[in-house]
């Protein structure tokens, strides 16, 4: 059976995607703020349990979302309530430009605002080509997708751990921003052996 291809289906996907990721950034925002919190308030290092625990949360809130989003825009399209849509993307475009705005005028904020849109989009990238070859994957071993969670999730919860742990380090340490300590380079922290290898002092 041939599929017709319809500029509506295009709308509705995308409508979609910019309310959930709208959605889930705010829900999943206070979700880590209530994790760090309750970890330093308890006594736990925030940067051994924060990271995995709003990885999982985050996944699983926009998961939820995005189901709840994409049927509500199913339901709009059905009925052809576009104006109800128009209005609320419109709405979100108007903001924007406003959190920007005060976003910059906050010292500790306008760094992020200023440097993080390359993580950001290169986590986008990443993410579209990932799910790409999963796509192409699912053909050859349909039970993969059920797998690719865990699989995933044990190597980047590792390494979000230890990403965590080294900012904290970088962030507290007494070197400024594009300084390392006297005597290494930036391969002396992006080899292995070092971590596996290193000596605490006595």
């Amino acid at each position: 059976m041939e599929r017709m291809f319809k500029q509506s289906h295009i709308t509705v996907i995308l409508s979609s995607g910019i309310y959930t990721a709208s959605l889930s950034s705010f829900v999943v925002g206070f979700v880590m703020i209530a994790i760090v919190v309750s970890s330093y308030r308890y006594g736990i290092d925030p940067d051994n349990i924060a990271a995995p625990l709003i990885a999982t949360f985050s996944d699983f809130i926009t998961l939820i979302m995005l189901i709840g989003v994409g049927m509500l825009m199913l339901h709009i399209y059905i009925h052809k309530l576009y104006i109800l849509n128009i209005a609320v993307l419109i709405c979100l475009f108007c903001t924007t430009p406003f959190l920007a705005y005060y976003a910059a005028k906050e010292p500790r904020t306008r760094s992020i605002l200023r440097d993080g849109w390359f993580a950001v989009t290169a986590a986008i990238i990443v993410g579209c080509c990932s799910g790409l070859l999963l796509q192409s994957a699912i053909v050859v071993f349909p039970g993969i997708a059920a797998l690719h969670p865990l699989i995933a999730g044990l190597a980047g919860n590792r390494v979000s751990v230890q990403s965590s742990r080294l900012a904290t380090a970088l962030h507290l340490s007494e070197y400024s921003l594009g300084r390392l300590p006297a005597g290494t380079t930036i391969w002396t922290f992006l080899n292995p052996l070092r971590f596996l290898c290193l000596r605490r002092k006595r």
